[in-house]
């Protein structure tokens, strides 16, 4: 299976706060499945490493249906951690 075999969405949608954060949907399993991923997501959004990310978690989509929600956008030193939960 090369990185072209999986077929995704990405997308951008607004925080109750105002925020800005991508989010990739892909799968057919019909199990849903919410990934938050930790801090590699610092690296690259999920919009930005789609095709990555969907090849890494291939077998998963065979079983679930997964969203996977990125961190902020101009994420900001002085964010807290809390305001992170509230996004």
């Amino acid at each position: 299976m090369n990185l072209d075999d999986i077929d995704y969405t990405t997308g951008r949608v607004l925080t109750p706060t105002g925020a800005s954060v991508a989010y990739l949907t892909f799968g057919t399993g019909p199990r849903r499945m919410v990934y938050v991923p930790g801090i590699g997501d610092g690296l690259a959004t999920a919009d930005q490493s789609a095709r990555r990310l969907t090849h890494w978690l291939r077998e998963r989509a065979k079983i679930y249906t997964i969203m996977y929600v990125s961190r902020r956008d101009d994420l900001d030193a002085r964010v807290m951690l809390s305001e992170h939960a509230d996004d």
